[in-house]
């Protein structure tokens, strides 16, 4: 009798996963030679799961990464983990530094506001199922600024 609690917990916590990726890329950056992000954290934030925390952390795969390499539709894969199945809202990505070299060989900074890169697109994870996120940074120039700017590229499960 005892093995029932057990047993159904074990099933659960096996079965009840699923795989999310996140990744990123970007739009033309032209006036940039390399554009290195550097990540502390990629998480995926639960609505409706079985989870110990609201923000679900994800083994980050890549810590830096050069924008400038993703042209063409080309992504970097930030984060993936087997996480509990359910209703998530928001994926995040925390960037410790954005630092710039631009064509002429002037090193600026890039401002991440928050220190974080965020998408709201509320997607359901199946046990067993997979879902892979995709987010769009955008460089915008503001008078002597640059800025980083995620916009949601794509969410896709299977």
């Amino acid at each position: 009798m005892a093995l029932v609690p057990l047993v159904a917990g074990v099933w659960y916590f096996a079965y009840n996963v699923g795989a999310v990726s996140l990744h990123i890329t970007d739009d033309a950056i032209d006036e940039f030679e390399s554009l290195n992000l550097t990540f502390s954290e990629a998480a995926v934030h639960s609505t409706g799961a079985l989870t110990a925390t609201s923000w679900v952390a994800l083994d980050l795969e890549a810590t830096t990464v050069d924008l400038t390499d993703l042209d063409n539709n080309i992504t970097a894969l930030i984060g993936f983990d087997k996480v509990p199945a359910g209703k998530y809202t928001q994926a995040r990505i925390l960037v410790t530094s954005a630092v710039g070299v631009l064509k002429t060989g002037e090193v600026v900074s890039v401002v991440v506001p928050g220190g974080e890169l965020m998408t709201v697109n509320p997607f359901d994870l199946e046990p067993q199922g997979s879902v892979s996120i995709t987010m769009r940074l955008h460089v915008v120039h503001t008078g002597q600024a640059y800025h980083l700017e995620p916009v949601l590229g794509s969410v896709v499960g299977a």
